[in-house]
């Protein structure tokens, strides 16, 4: 093992990582429904058709993110995921080294070479996922974790 400042850096894929524990998800109060296409659910529109997860999906960014960033969450998963599959998964293209390019998975996309502690379970679990997603947005104070959708929907870096 070797350290990088204060970290270290092992060579073996660690144990899943453990968040914090967090309060229980509790609704929050959205401000005037704005629709993001084609449709953000709870806005209070007739019901599209589609899969009834995103439905689910609306409480938990809700709970999860602030309700100034409810929107930019939004935006953020449709550009990642615009089926809704929380079973998503981008193998990436391969490296001339025979590697992959990423390992992303689930509504936010969460690239498994880059979050090396995240299992596919974890990233897949759209609880999970949402609350490990709201974390790096407010622990980071960005959305890089998602640059190029996060360009798409005109956030700031």
């Amino acid at each position: 093992m070797t350290a990088h400042g204060s970290v270290w850096i092992g060579l073996l894929r660690p144990s899943p990582v453990e968040l914090p524990q967090l309060p229980p998800l509790q609704a929050v109060q959205a401000p005037s429904p704005i629709l993001i296409p084609p449709f953000r659910p709870g806005s209070g529109a007739p019901t599209p058709p589609g899969p009834p997860a995103a439905h689910d999906l609306d409480a938990l960014i809700r709970a999860a993110f602030a309700p100034s960033d409810a929107d930019a969450a939004w935006c953020i998963v449709r550009h990642e995921d615009p089926a809704l599959d929380p079973q998503a998964h981008n193998p990436g293209y391969p490296l001339p080294d025979g590697s992959r390019s990423e390992d992303s998975w689930g509504y936010w996309q969460i690239n498994l070479l880059a979050h090396t502690r995240v299992t596919i379970e974890q990233a897949t679990d759209p609880e999970w996922s949402t609350r490990y997603a709201a974390a790096l947005r407010y622990n980071r104070g960005n959305w890089r974790d998602w640059l190029n959708s996060a360009r798409a929907c005109g956030l700031e870096q």
